[in-house]
């Protein structure tokens, strides 16, 4: 991440239209992300300014018109709105992004790039699955035509690559399709599947004793 504007974050060298940048946020949900950022940010600036008894009678009126809206329309209009557009190129990154939202940038900055050969390493670590899923959207849709190079724990990430190599303490123990290496029960990558599997199962298997035992005790109290 480079320090200064989003519109810089995803396009240092200038060359990109406004437009297309902006068309890449909103598919990435980098925009409803920014505005949500910005409400808050201005909702708790007003609360400090009224606390410091700096807000004048016309400010605060304006402040109650503003929260009569609904948040739909207050949607369609930041959508609508040239000043949001501009608001949302001209934010600030700082540390106010998660991990996530730093990830989803940097996936909108080489979409911008157009670059023939792209190198994803672990994109997807450390983000929760919703920000997962966007970038794995992102990924299917906007890279097509493009040589990828993906390098990722989560199966997930490359379940859909043409090739799968399986490193094994620094060698290549299986390089193939994914539909053939999962045909091969005795595989790595199909060990590795299954390993996930079973803890999928074991992990849902926990959540419904932990929810059984709660409506034991909702009974019992009854």
């Amino acid at each position: 991440m480079y320090k200064g504007s989003l519109k810089y974050n995803l396009d240092p060298s200038g060359k990109v239209p406004e437009e297309e940048i902006l068309t890449v946020l909103k598919k990435a949900g980098l925009d409803e992300i920014i505005l949500k950022k910005e409400k808050k940010e201005a909702e708790e600036e007003s609360k400090r300014q009224k606390q410091a008894g700096e807000l004048t009678e016309k400010q605060a009126e304006g402040d109650a018109q503003k929260e009569e809206k609904t948040e739909t329309k207050k949607k369609e209009e930041a959508a609508e709105s040239e000043a949001a557009d501009n608001s949302l190129l001209n934010f600030e990154i700082s540390d106010n992004l998660s991990s996530g939202e730093k990830a989803l940038v940097q996936i909108c900055r080489a979409i911008l790039r157009k670059n023939k050969v792209v190198i994803l390493d672990e994109a997807t670590a450390n983000i929760d699955i919703e920000t997962e899923a966007t970038i794995q959207k992102l990924i299917n849709e906007e890279f097509k035509g493009c040589t990828m190079l993906t390098i990722a724990h989560r199966l997930q990430t490359i379940i859909k690559s043409d090739r799968v190599m399986v490193m094994s303490y620094g060698k290549v123990a299986e390089f193939d399709s994914p539909a053939n290496l999962m045909k091969n029960p005795k595989s790595h990558f199909t060990k590795l599947i299954d390993e996930i599997s079973a803890e999928e199962k074991d992990k849902e298997a926990a959540e419904e004793r932990e929810e059984a035992a709660k409506a034991d005790e909702e009974k019992s109290d009854s």
